[in-house]
């Protein structure tokens, strides 16, 4: 009987171990996937890009970004407006620039300029964000819908649309099967980094 308690003992220890090394584990590659977006395409590109990372990615508007800390790796993300990033994201750079530089692993932007010409605003985001200037980095496309559009964005597309001689029509650019598989080369960076820390 004595033996048998003894046994239990040892395998309720050893269990207990291993639950802890795997929360640790799960811990140790959290990616939170932040974003700032006025009209949802970011978001939505966002969300594809954490479900392309994995289980342990979580897409965070900049607005809910609070305890970065949890996290060991972030992506950041924002569209593009007037030429510059979305100003919760912006804010959120401005705070907390310093306890997450070295944790940035990537950056997107979502505009209405195709590659390379996005490239510019991915340069502004990994300045902004105190990045090496090495970081995975991808530039998307987004959507436009004229019901989401606050009476100021809408009048300043109108006028442009007007002045370039094309029609002011909704469209939706986004792209699920890219945002995903952006997602996933940045999760193969991170099982790379992790190998070479484990050598």
């Amino acid at each position: 009987m004595m033996m048998k308690v003894m046994i239990w003992m040892i395998s309720g220890l050893f269990f207990a171990v291993a639950a802890t090394a795997v929360c640790a584990k799960d811990n140790a590659q959290k990616v939170a996937v932040i974003y700032g977006s006025r009209y949802g395409s970011t978001a939505q590109t966002a969300k594809w890009i954490a479900e392309g990372i994995g289980k342990n990615a979580q897409a965070i508007s900049a607005k809910e970004a609070k305890d970065l800390k949890a996290y060991q790796s972030i992506v950041l993300g924002t569209g593009i407006y007037g030429g510059k990033p979305q100003e919760d994201l912006a804010v959120l750079l401005a705070q907390s620039k310093e306890a997450i530089k070295d944790k940035v692993i990537a950056v997107f932007v979502v505009c209405g300029a195709p590659s390379p010409e996005d490239q510019q605003y991915l340069n502004q985001l990994i300045a902004l964000s105190g990045a090496q200037p090495t970081v995975l980095s991808k530039g998307f496309r987004g959507w436009q819908k004229k019901e989401l559009l606050s009476t100021g964005d809408r009048s300043v597309l109108e006028k442009y649309y007007q002045r370039i001689g094309k029609p002011f029509e909704n469209y939706d650019h986004t792209d699920r099967a890219q945002s995903i598989a952006f997602g996933q080369e940045i999760n193969s960076t991170l099982a790379k980094n992790q190998a070479s820390k484990g050598k």
